[in-house]
C-alpha cells in the first residue's frame, strides 16, 4: 500500500487498500501470505515467488485455489508432452515434463494465482454491482474449495485413462 508523509499526515492510497480488502476476501484462507509476497513487487503478476504447495502438488494446489482454466492447460500440456513422447520420440512417458511443470509452478504459481485473482474481481467490479455486493460475492466465489480437489482427481483420472490407452498402443505397434 502506497502511504505518503509521517505519523499523523499519512495519506493513504485508498483504491490501493480496496483492492486489498478484496483480495483478502476472494483469497480467503492464507490470505497473509499471499497478499505478503505480491507486496514485494510491484508487477506480482510476472513475479518469480516461490509456493511449495504449487511446486509439490501443483494441480492439486491448482484446483484447491479453483484454478480451473489453468488445471485443464496444465493437464493438456502433460498430456501433450506425453503423446510427443509416445508418438514422436517413441518413448514410454516420463516424469520429466511433470518436474517442469512442478518447477514452474513452483516458482510461478503466486503469479498466476495473482492474475486468476485479478481478472476475477475485474469481471465482478464490471457487472455494475454495488461495492457491498461485490464484497459479499468475492468472498462467497473465491477461496480454497475442496470441489477443486475433486476436479482435480477426476482430470488426472481421465489423463491416466488416456495416457494407458495411448500407451498400450504404442507397445502394440512396438511389438507387432
Amino acid at each position: 500500500m502506497e502511504e505518503q508523509g509521517k505519523g499523523f499526515f499519512k495519506v493513504y492510497d485508498y483504491q490501493e487498500l480496496e483492492k486489498q480488502e478484496l483480495m483478502s476476501l476472494y483469497i480467503g484462507k492464507n490470505a497473509d501470505y499471499y497478499l505478503r509476497k505480491w507486496s514485494k513487487t510491484s508487477a506480482p503478476e510476472k513475479a518469480f515467488s516461490w509456493n511449495w504447495a504449487a511446486f509439490f502438488v501443483f494441480a492439486f494446489w491448482v484446483g484447491y485455489r479453483q484454478m480451473y482454466v489453468y488445471l485443464a492447460l496444465l493437464v493438456g500440456i502433460m498430456l501433450a508432452g506425453d503423446v510427443a513422447y509416445i508418438f514422436v520420440l517413441g518413448w514410454e512417458p516420463d516424469i520429466r515434463i511433470t518436474i517442469v511443470i512442478s518447477l514452474l509452478m513452483g516458482a510461478f504459481g503466486n503469479a498466476l494465482y495473482y492474475r486468476h485473482i485479478r481478472r476475477k474481481l475485474d469481471q465482478l467490479k464490471e457487472s455494475g454491482l454495488e461495492s457491498e455486493e461485490i464484497r459479499r460475492r468475492a468472498a462467497a466465489e473465491g477461496g480454497p474449495n475442496w470441489r477443486g480437489i475433486l476436479a482435480t482427481c477426476l482430470m488426472l483420472f481421465l489423463y491416466n485413462i488416456i495416457l494407458g490407452y495411448l500407451t498400450s498402443l504404442l507397445n502394440g505397434v512396438i511389438h507387432t
